[in-house]
Order: C-alpha cells, then sequence, then structure tokens
C-alpha cells in the first residue's frame, strides 16, 4: 500500500514538475534578419532606438540605420514598448509578457509571464522609473509602483465583462 501510494505520488510530482517546465518561455532566436521582420513598436530612448515585434525580437540603432537584435528571454509576439528615461525600459505583448531592461535595451529581464491566462498585453507605458501601467486585450490592466518587480491586476468592470 505505501508502494503505490509513493509510486503515485511520484507520478503526480512528475507530472507537476513537466506542467512547471512547460510554462517557462523559450528564449528568442537569433535572427539575422531580425529588424527586417514584423515590428510593432518603437521608440526613442534619447540615446537609441528599440523596436520590438515578433518572436520576442528586439532590435536597437543609435542612428536609424543599423540595427542589431539584443537577447530577449521569451519568444511571445511583443507589441509595445516604453522607456521612462534612457536607461529603464519595459517591453510588453503577448502570453501577457512583460520583458523590462535596465542597460538602455542591451539585456532584458523576465518580469511577467502568463501564457495559460489567453491574454495579450498590447501596450505600455512607464511615468517614471517605478510607475508603469500596461494595457491588454479583454480588459487586463496592470500597474506597477515598483518598477515592475510586483504587477497587480486593476479590474476594469466598464471594459470586461464579468
Amino acid at each position: 500500500m505505501n508502494r503505490r501510494w509513493i509510486s503515485g505520488c511520484a507520478g503526480v510530482l512528475m507530472l507537476a514538475t513537466t506542467l512547471t517546465h512547460a510554462q517557462d518561455p523559450l528564449p528568442a532566436e537569433p535572427a539575422r534578419l531580425a529588424a527586417g521582420g514584423l515590428l510593432l513598436a518603437a521608440v526613442d530612448t534619447g540615446k537609441q532606438f528599440v523596436a520590438v515585434g515578433e518572436r520576442g525580437n528586439i532590435v536597437t540603432s543609435a542612428d536609424g540605420e543599423r540595427w542589431a537584435q539584443v537577447k530577449v528571454p521569451v519568444r511571445s509576439t511583443l507589441t509595445g514598448v516604453s522607456f521612462a528615461d534612457a536607461m529603464h525600459g519595459w517591453a510588453v505583448g503577448h502570453d501577457a509578457t512583460i520583458v523590462a531592461t535596465e542597460d538602455g535595451g542591451r539585456s532584458w529581464m523576465l518580469q511577467h509571464y502568463a501564457p495559460d491566462a489567453g491574454k495579450p498585453l498590447l501596450n505600455v507605458l512607464f511615468t517614471d522609473v517605478r510607475t508603469g501601467y500596461a494595457i491588454g486585450a479583454f480588459g487586463l490592466f496592470l500597474v506597477t509602483d515598483d518598477g515592475g518587480k510586483n504587477w497587480t491586476e486593476l479590474l476594469a468592470p466598464g471594459v470586461r465583462e464579468e
């Protein structure tokens, strides 16, 4: 009896581990022609241009003519980008993805990822390095007051049918 229970628990544990890892995002793949792909939003940080788009691509340019792809920890399509200053920026997209940079766009870290929610984020606005808003489909509205370390969903009953 104990062996069956242990065996059953091990199977459940293995299944839970598999499901958890299935939720981990795949990083964007390096693509020689990323700058020529579908780019959905761009911003001038004051020091360079940053554009985001399909397959998690983020490209940067100092002059608007020569673009370079940067590493991104997610492959979800990115639809919006905002910088509070030349160093601090955020990009949002499908799978309720939020990625952030603290070095002007050279590197990006994942702040939020919820593919099972079925609600893409469409745009983002930061008014300073701490205060930000991300808005998405189906009434999804996220806010942060700590630079994106924590995101809180606000209810939007006028937009969303409950």
